[in-house]
């Protein structure tokens, strides 16, 4: 915990799902950007092949349809793959409880405990920050100036995060004197 944010290695995640629920809900795509230094050092993005039909619902927000999905891996095909992603980082992301819940349940089907992570969340690091009129994600990227023209797809969302996430760090170092893990959690939940 007392490790320089510099020295961490911080994954920031986003999935796309098939409805609301993660006890019956499931993920039909991922993507995961890690960063350490301020600098992204690897990725990985996979659509996933949820084995239910996803809603309508949940195609009007995302854009992921059954046929997008049905020669894409399971999400049992890639566990190790994202095991190996997350392991040892810190995860990020907007609304990470959403993300991290549907990811927790998936693993725990298969048999991996991941409850142990450090989950740092830029909306509530956004609230803390900045007073603008809501603290939706393409809302706090406007503030920012960080410009896409599309959302609700794993890997934009991530992107866009990561860049959320990278000016938060350097306004926390620099105006509030943040600079360890330990430092950057208790503002988290202060």
């Amino acid at each position: 915990m007392s490790k320089l944010i510099e020295d961490i290695r911080f994954v920031v995640i986003d999935v796309e799902t098939t409805g609301l629920s993660p006890k019956k809900d499931r993920i039909c795509e991922i993507s995961m950007v890690a960063v350490k230094n301020f600098e992204i050092v690897s990725e990985f993005s996979s659509l996933i092949n949820p084995n239910v039909d996803i809603p309508a619902e949940a195609f009007n927000i995302h854009g992921i349809d059954n046929s997008m999905v049905e020669r894409s891996p399971n999400f049992e095909d890639i566990a190790d793959t994202i095991m190996d992603f997350i392991s040892e980082s810190v995860l990020v992301g907007h609304n990470i409880e959403f993300d991290f819940a549907f990811l927790s349940n998936e693993m725990r089907k298969i048999g991996y405990d991941i409850e142990n992570f450090i989950l740092i969340d830029t909306l509530t690091l956004s609230r803390k920050l900045y007073l603008i009129e809501n603290y939706k994600l393409k809302t706090v990227a406007d503030h920012l100036n960080i410009n896409t023209d599309r959302y609700h797809r794993a890997q934009n969302d991530v992107e866009v995060t990561v860049k959320i996430f990278q000016n938060i760090i350097r306004t926390l170092k620099d105006e509030y004197k943040i600079s360890t893990l330990d430092s950057l959690v208790n503002f988290l939940n202060y």
